[in-house]
């Protein structure tokens, strides 16, 4: 039986934003739309990066399910719902919104499949 017990090591990972996230959130402000982070991420983190890039509304700990309520919130309030997303979580969502896209090179295949556009990139 161990008495002592010490930490030895701390690994630490984290999304990394791009780094012209800030601007087109502004830029999609500039023309009256509406961004809202819906994520299954927990909160304190989803709060961090939002805060990164100036997005306020933010919705974290959600279950797929939790997701595609939300959407269909914004849609009975009239809205226009393009969601962005690139997990197998998000395929549902995408599949609801009005608009679906998918980031095609780093998403996973249902996520492209649910979507109505697939973004690819290319990396030099």
């Amino acid at each position: 039986m161990c008495e002592r017990k010490k930490c030895v090591g701390i690994i630490a990972l984290s999304d990394i934003l791009r780094t012209e996230s800030k601007d087109m959130v502004s830029r999609l402000t500039a023309m009256n739309t509406r961004t809202v982070l819906l994520t299954g991420d927990n909160k304190k983190t989803a709060d961090y990066f939002a805060g990164q890039i100036g997005i306020a509304e933010v919705h974290a700990e959600l279950l797929p399910e939790e997701k595609v309520q939300s959407i269909e919130k914004l849609q009975t309030d009239k809205r226009l719902v393009c969601m962005i997303g690139d997990g197998v979580n998000d395929a549902p969502a995408l599949k609801t919104a009005d608009v679906g896209v998918a980031m095609g090179s780093m998403g996973s295949d249902i996520a492209v499949e649910a979507a109505d556009i697939a973004l690819i990139f290319f990396m030099p």
